[in-house]
């Protein structure tokens, strides 16, 4: 599926502010605040539209006090980063196969051929974990929260790492069943729920997202509300081109950039909140 982002760049405030306070009303229409590449003055609104529907009520919204551009996001990007040929993703602390095996001076992690997403081939899984597995053998961390599970990849490690409490989340329910068969098959004691965040107000010391926008974006107020003081927030699914909206949009929720692994193109970034 194609996705269609529409920059909405402001003549002034009113027209931005008025924008905004209606974009907060409307379903389906995600939005990510930026500012002009060659005039930091004049505040940009970046918005995906769910459908021609939503996108036709954008432009009715902004059809007064803004210049408009559209532009269709490569497909062909997120295609270009699977590794061809893949058979097993070895990292410093863990080795992950579709097979059941062993690796020496590494964790094994296995995943079984299937739908879901994460079995380790795409960029994105690559950076997440290379990026993840530097902050698990710190022995500073007990708790993880994974948004968008998928294979389960990501809450494998972490519980393989040590950490005591782990919950993973998905709104497919065929990638939620594979992964909790991924636990048990790992001998992995995981809290699994359907949605994006488990049923309890848990709050969590590190949260891992690998979703592409702008569906990351939506999350992005909620994860932090899920996150402990100082806590680190660990997200992929952006591609580089578009890592400085991500970045900005994370500043204005009072994180800032601790660390980050390309991958093909791909970044996966690790944010810490501010002490509040």
């Amino acid at each position: 599926m194609e996705t269609i982002e529409i920059q909405l760049i402001a003549t002034d405030l009113h027209h931005y502010s008025k924008l905004i306070a209606a974009l907060d009303e409307e379903p389906g229409l995600p939005y990510v605040e930026t500012t002009s590449e060659w005039d930091q003055a004049l505040p940009v609104i970046s918005v995906y539209p769910e459908g021609q529907s939503f996108e036709n009520r954008l432009i009715e919204l902004a059809k007064e006090g803004f210049y408009i551009k559209k532009r269709h996001l490569n497909p062909a990007l997120w295609q270009e980063a699977w590794q061809k040929d893949f058979s097993f993703l070895q990292t410093q602390h863990f080795y992950c196969s579709s097979e059941p095996s062993s690796y020496a001076d590494r964790i094994t992690l296995w995943l079984e051929p299937g739908s879901a997403f994460g079995q380790g081939d795409h960029a994105t899984t690559q950076a997440i974990l290379l990026l993840l597995e530097r902050y698990l053998f710190l022995d500073r961390y007990e708790s993880l929260l994974d948004v968008g599970t998928g294979t389960g990849i990501l809450a494998l490690a972490a519980k393989k790492a040590g950490l005591s409490l782990v919950c993973a989340t998905d709104h497919d329910e065929d990638a939620l069943e594979q992964a909790r068969a991924h636990a048990k098959k790992n001998a992995c004691d995981i809290e699994f729920f359907s949605g994006s965040f488990p049923a309890h107000e848990q709050t969590f010391e590190l949260i891992v997202c690998n979703i592409l926008p702008p569906i990351l974006m939506e999350l992005i107020p909620s994860m932090k509300s899920r996150l402990k003081p100082s806590g680190l927030l660990f997200l992929t699914g952006v591609h580089m081109g578009n890592q400085d909206q991500l970045t900005q949009a994370l500043a204005a929720q009072g994180f800032q950039v601790l660390d980050q692994k390309e991958v093909r193109g791909w970044i996966a970034l690790a944010f810490q909140k501010e002490n509040s």
